[in-house]
């Protein structure tokens, strides 16, 4: 995935939980103008914006490009991996397919702080570094 500023715009609890991805994806998406507008507009947000970079709690970064890349998720599971490993709470990181893997158990936390956040219509970011 190419560092950059994405947002995070919904999740989606996997029952029963699926291999490649684990117990849930929290889907990845570019970030639009009006997001970037709101960012750099609200005081609260201490958002900067220099050409294409934007400067989001002290990290400077593109606005994040996924051109097409469909489907971009933070995700847990493991194709590569037997299904009891895949679906552990700390699997082995195995290379996502699209997008980020992390541990199930992590994945999960996660949600639990993403969730309430996207239900009161909050913008939620996710910088990606090298």
């Amino acid at each position: 995935m190419l560092p950059g500023h994405y947002k995070l715009p919904f999740v989606e609890r996997l029952a029963p939980r699926q291999k490649p991805y684990g117990p849930a994806r929290i889907f990845i998406a570019d970030l639009t103008k009006r997001d970037v507008t709101g960012l750099v507009s609200d005081e609260k947000a201490e958002a900067t914006l220099d050409d294409d970079r934007i400067r989001l709690a002290n990290r400077i970064a593109t606005v994040g490009k996924l051109d097409g890349f469909v489907g971009a998720s933070i995700h847990g599971g493991g194709e590569s991996l037997s299904h009891t490993l895949a679906l552990s709470n700390f699997q082995p990181l195995t290379e996502p397919d699209r997008g980020l893997r992390v541990h199930n158990s992590d994945l999960l936390k996660l949600c639990d702080f993403i969730e309430p956040r996207l239900r009161c219509q909050q913008l939620v970011i996710l910088t990606v570094c090298n």
